[in-house]
């Protein structure tokens, strides 16, 4: 079971040290340094603190200097040990300017009295302190890096500092450790003088290892596999030895805690089922074995806060109808939503189950693996988040009748009934006329060119596009840049893939003349990488973004692909790039118009959800006032819809106050540079909006995305590109397997 974790005795971080730092490096932790130390915080372990704040000395006759103090490190019998880095720049002389920089270590007892200052000399820039530790022999050690001038070699060195701060003589690590850390991950010191450490393979980034490390000789106990899911969260900014498990850390929502041979770690604390908002954790402490000491901050702008998590189990949290919202990823918006309502909601609890906890290296799908499980067990989500992390398999939830119908919910709903929709947004989410998907905004992708070279038009051919490019001379191009075979081919699915794979009825449509005249365009592109490929030197490029902006106006270059999201900035793109009136012809195609809609997320319901009508009240919020004033693309209710087009006909404006305390707002002058000189445009006029607006409400076609299509078409056009096969042999090819594939996956 997911844990929840209840906090106690939360305090404000109104005393005590400030933010992330500790007077005597005794608190806790602030995970990994700058230098590589890892942090630890346990009572009785190793600790390494945050790098304290410079101590900068005022300017003497053109002498800097200051001094900063990094890698606390606490042993086991409470002595803090720090790295002290002193500093002198002298300028005085301007032709020889002089830079010392002096390297000590300094302890501290655990009332914080200092015992000793020892130097290390003067240190260079090429060598640092990678790792302090505790040794079994009850000493600190350093692990230093040092490189050669050029930095194409580094060796690495351990150096014993004694309690009274004698220093031992630096010792090259054996080639069986030096890996430990130059690949390191984690190091961790246990408190009883041995580090755990997890580092990566030097040929496969994604492997992770750990062993236990023994510094005082130089030796390691055996290699052994760290879980893919704990290293693939690359999130946890706390690790820690715990008292009763091997490891305590944070990641992926939540505190952990892993014990060595345990597959992956288990989570003890989820902060949004605990009503959290936790942006980060600063230090970490495992009480017992269900309750940890964190202190974290809500937001990166917050103070810090302390409290005690205890883990309750699922069944001993008080008694309240249960909600679950899944998804692979769930933005920061929606987790402050679901904890606002849990806070507030005395009958409903909203339970947030992220599918993306259980990805990893090996399996980057297991989340989705995982959902479609809970599917299958009757454990489906009330809530599902459908976005572009996501990769939900919807159209199938669809066709096995597991959606709930969203315009019926809308029908019945005392306040949305009344309020008129941006149709074209919901019909693209619509299946078999049915729409099962909750809309809040959306975007359109769409190629617009001169009305002057193509006409008053919405759609259009390939045929037609090449015949208005060959009216405009040898070096005319389509589109922008060097644009490749394969960066076609994906261009063709973008806008045109629902043509030719039909989701509703499973039928596809890629042995037709449309996408063979595609296919044939392509080929008289670049290749793409390696010889022949048309990629240009450094001095095209040069000139190609000297010229960029008047490449329109000038007609070098028939189309620009265009993405509307907002009305303020599309003035740039019609009056600025272009230049004159435009056509919204679309991506050239005999399929209709060749533009798309794409929200930027869609929720659905479960349609078996026990629970179904406060899932609605929950989610509804994204088409009320509220929630369309804040969305980030176009909202989806028309009200909203034609009050935000009104920034289409404004000027940009400028706020200041003046010496009075007076506020004046001055419109701006809108300008692009064409070829280095400054060139004026206006806003769109009220004629140009209206043509905007009916292009826009016109456009249906949805977004067409699915990475196995794609990898079928590019593996099978190569042998069409080499000449190998003709353009109708491997369209059939590509319609053939294409097919089978969709109907093994519908």
């Amino acid at each position: 079971e997911d844990g929840t974790g209840t906090p106690d005795g939360e305090e404000e971080d109104g005393t005590g040290t400030p933010d992330g730092e500790e007077e005597d490096g005794t608190g806790t932790p602030d995970g990994e340094e700058e230098d590589g130390t890892e942090a630890s915080g346990e009572e009785g372990g190793a600790a390494s603190g945050e790098e304290a704040p410079d101590v900068e000395e005022p300017i003497i006759n053109n002498i800097y200097e200051y001094t900063n103090y990094s890698s606390f490190t606490m042993l086991s019998d409470g002595t803090v040990f720090a790295a002290k880095n002193h500093r002198i720049q002298d300028s005085s002389d301007p032709e020889n300017y002089v830079t010392t920089n002096e390297l000590s270590i300094c302890s501290w007892d655990a009332e914080g009295k200092m015992l000793h200052e020892t130097s290390l000399g003067e240190l260079n820039d090429r060598t640092w302190i990678s790792a302090m530790m505790e040794g079994t022999d009850d000493a600190l050690y350093l692990i230093q890096v040092e490189n050669n001038e050029d930095y194409s070699e580094s060796s690495y060195y351990r150096i014993r500092i004694g309690k009274d701060g004698t220093i031992g003589e630096r010792q090259k690590l054996s080639d069986e450790t030096l890996p430990l850390f130059t690949n390191s991950d984690q190091i961790i010191s246990k408190g009883d003088g041995s580090t755990f450490i997890s580092y990566r393979d030097d040929n496969d980034w994604a492997k992770m290892y750990y062993t236990i490390y023994d510094v005082a000789t130089d030796t390691m106990g055996d290699i052994k596999d760290f879980p893919s899911s704990i290293s693939y969260t690359y999130d946890y900014n706390v690790m820690l030895p715990g008292r009763t498990h091997d490891l305590i850390y944070t990641g992926n929502g939540g505190i952990y805690c892993w014990d060595q041979g345990d597959e992956a770690g288990r989570l003890m604390v989820n902060y949004i089922n605990s009503d959290l908002y936790i942006q980060s954790v600063r230090g970490l402490v495992e009480l017992d074995d269900t309750s940890f000491l964190c202190f974290y901050q809500e937001d990166w702008n917050s103070g810090l806060r302390a409290g005690v998590f205890t883990y309750v189990a699922p069944e001993d949290i008080q008694d309240k109808k249960v909600l679950v919202l899944g998804g692979n990823y769930v933005d920061s918006a929606l987790e402050k939503r679901v904890i606002e309502y849990n806070r507030n909601n005395a009958e409903y609890r909203i339970v947030l189950k992220e599918y993306n906890t259980y990805n990893s290296y090996d399996d980057y799908n297991a989340g989705i693996t995982q959902l479609n499980n809970d599917i299958i067990s009757g454990k489906m989500p009330d809530i599902l988040v459908n976005n572009s992390y996501n990769g939900l398999p919807v159209s199938n939830y669809i066709s096995k009748g597991l959606l709930a119908d969203i315009d019926k919910l809308i029908a019945e709903d005392e306040e949305l009934s009344q309020k008129e929709f941006m149709q074209n947004a919901f019909d693209a989410y619509r299946t078999d006329g049915k729409l099962y998907h909750i809309v809040p905004d959306f975007e359109i992708y769409t190629v617009i060119a001169k009305e002057s070279l193509v006409g008053n038009r919405e759609s259009w051919s390939m045929e037609d596009m090449q015949q208005v490019l060959a009216g405009m001379g040898e070096e005319a191009k389509a589109f922008s840049g060097n644009t490749s075979r394969n960066d076609f081919m994906n261009m063709v699915m973008r806008y045109c893939g629902n043509q030719f794979v039909d989701l509703s009825t499973g039928k596809c449509a890629f042995n037709t003349d449309d996408f063979i005249s595609m296919m044939e365009y392509a080929k008289n592109l670049p290749a793409g990488e390696g010889e022949n490929s048309g990629i240009y030197d450094e001095g095209y490029w040069q000139e190609y973004w000297d010229t960029y902006e008047s490449q329109y106006r000038q007609n070098r270059t028939l189309l620009l692909e265009a993405n509307f999201w907002r009305f303020d900035n599309l003035a740039y793109t019609i009056n600025g790039q272009i230049g004159e009136e435009v056509s919204y012809v679309g991506f050239p195609t005999n399929g209709g118009n060749g533009s798309y809609v794409m929200s930027s997320g869609t929720y659905v319901l479960s349609a078996k959800s026990k629970n179904l009508d406060e899932a609605w009240n929950f989610m509804r919020y994204y088409l009320t006032d509220e929630g369309q004033e804040n969305v980030g693309y176009f909202p989806t209710r028309k009200d909203f819809f034609v009050e935000k087009s009104k920034d289409a006909l404004k000027r940009p404006t400028y706020e200041w106050t003046d010496e009075n305390g007076e506020t004046h707002v001055e419109e701006q002058e809108m300008s692009i540079y064409i070829n280095g000189e400054q060139v004026k445009y206006d806003p769109l006029n009220q004629e140009q909006l209206d043509k905007l607006i009916a292009f826009i409400e016109s456009v249906r076609n949805p977004f067409y995305t699915n990475e196995e299509v794609m990898n079928i078409i590019n593996e099978e056009i190569e042998g069409f590109f080499t000449g190998q096969k003709p353009a109708a042999d491997v369209a059939d090819v590509i319609q053939r397997r294409v097919q089978n594939y969709v109907d093994e996956n519908s």
